[in-house]
């Protein structure tokens, strides 16, 4: 907060695994500018793991990933498209009312969707983003 810009990211799911990071840039890129996007791969084989984090400048872009891209197919995979909003307020605590209680129903709606070794996976990916932005991270946390 107090930086004059709001950054807004969209986590991805069911991405192939022969997709690149220009290509799913690019793909986003329909909605609006990427600020950037990561993608998350295994430690050991350096494989991509199916998911990724798209950061938009706005919060209204990466809603408009969410509303255009989501359930799209892209290289032969429907994605799996919301922002991370979203999840903080289907993880609890967010005021933001019926908005708050669809994002929940769409968390757990992606959640029941994936398989216990993607769960790991996300888990796993949440981990590494605290370890590497503990800012983000304690943004994500603080505004529940």
């Amino acid at each position: 907060a107090g930086s004059g810009v709001n950054m807004a990211t969209a986590f991805v799911a069911n991405i192939a695994f022969d997709a690149t990071e220009e290509e799913i840039i690019a793909h986003f890129a329909q909605v609006g500018p990427v600020v950037s996007f990561r993608m998350v791969t295994d430690r050991e084989s350096g494989r991509p793991k199916g998911y990724g984090f798209c950061e938009f400048r706005d919060t209204e872009t990466a809603l408009s990933a969410v509303r255009n891209l989501n359930d799209i197919e892209f290289k032969g995979r429907a994605l799996r498209v919301s922002t991370t909003d979203e999840l903080r307020a289907g993880m609890g605590g967010s005021s933001m009312g019926a908005d708050g209680a669809l994002a929940q129903e769409q968390v757990s709606s992606v959640i029941s969707a994936m398989t216990p070794e993607e769960l790991v996976d996300v888990l796993m990916a949440a981990r590494t983003f605290v370890g590497e932005q503990p800012h983000h991270a304690h943004e994500l946390i603080s505004a529940n």
